[in-house]
């Protein structure tokens, strides 16, 4: 397994994620060496998959959701989120408090 890292980018961080969609609620359930662990409670559909992670991660780093991207994973429940205006640190605290 690889061992788990939110990468620094100009600007802000890029980190991996896991989704389960159908989930009783919104939470990050944890990270483990690879992603954070999140569940949503959406549809199985990937544009309401994808929305609902983006709204759910701006609620937690309470950032603006347009500084926060899908950029890889999009057909996938692997998904690789950019966020601009936080570093590393920031958004993992954040995002397990």
């Amino acid at each position: 397994m690889r061992e788990f890292k939110i990468t620094g980018v100009e600007g802000g961080a890029a980190f991996p994620v896991v989704v389960t969609a159908s989930a009783a609620a919104n939470q990050v359930t944890g990270k483990d060496n690879d992603a954070f662990q999140v569940d949503l409670d959406v549809v199985s559909e990937r544009e309401a998959v994808d929305q609902e992670l983006i709204n759910f991660l701006s609620e937690k780093l309470q950032l603006d959701s347009e500084k926060i991207a899908v950029v890889a994973g999009t057909e996938i429940e692997k998904k690789i989120i950019v966020v601009i205006g936080m570093n590393p640190n920031e958004i993992e605290e954040r995002l397990l408090a």
